[in-house]
């Protein structure tokens, strides 16, 4: 199914979350800027193997004082995958 969509011009999108993994453990995450670069490198190598134009990042239930780590962590995926000519 995957090849007969990448035979179309609709961008492949794949939902990345946070689901199953404890809050307090992903705030940690966000927070920790080596481990922040971790995660963003583990996303840009997931969108490299898959080919995908970019990636959905919905990940929930975080608290507000992650906010600044979560938008640090959108920016920071972004600016990899577009580094590696992916996005719109």
């Amino acid at each position: 199914m995957l090849d007969a969509v990448r035979r179309t011009a609709v961008p492949l999108v794949p939902i990345v979350t946070n689901f199953g993994v404890p809050a307090a453990v992903f705030e940690a995450v966000l927070a920790d800027p080596a481990r922040r670069a971790g995660l963003v490198e583990r996303l840009r190598l997931l969108a490299a193997a898959g080919d995908h134009t970019g990636l959905d990042l919905d990940f929930e239930q975080l608290a507000p004082r992650s906010r600044t780590a979560f938008t640090a962590l959108a920016e920071q995926t972004a600016a990899a995958l577009h580094a590696d000519g992916r996005g719109w």
